[in-house]
């Protein structure tokens, strides 16, 4: 879904009384803790009530990688709740 489309779908999902959810997945791979972080800032610049990221991790680093962005994203941007994976 396009952010154009989101942008036009959360306040009318909101004003029939609806939270939106805000997900996206890559079922391959952690993308790098910048790309992440950047990714769940530009999802919660949609207005969303919870921004939620699914990785796959293929390693330790991974899933290192994946909880620092999660803090950094929580600690330094977060407005609304987030959801990591």
């Amino acid at each position: 879904m396009g952010a154009d489309l989101i942008r036009a779908f959360v306040p009318q999902a909101h004003a029939k009384g609806s939270a939106v959810i805000l997900s996206w997945h890559d079922f391959a791979e952690t993308p790098p803790e910048e790309e992440l972080v950047d990714l769940m800032r530009q999802m919660q610049a949609l207005d969303p009530d919870l921004v939620k990221v699914a990785v796959m991790p293929n390693s330790e680093e991974d899933a290192s990688m994946l909880m620092s962005a999660t803090r950094r994203m929580q600690e330094e941007y977060a407005r609304v709740p987030l959801v990591t994976m």
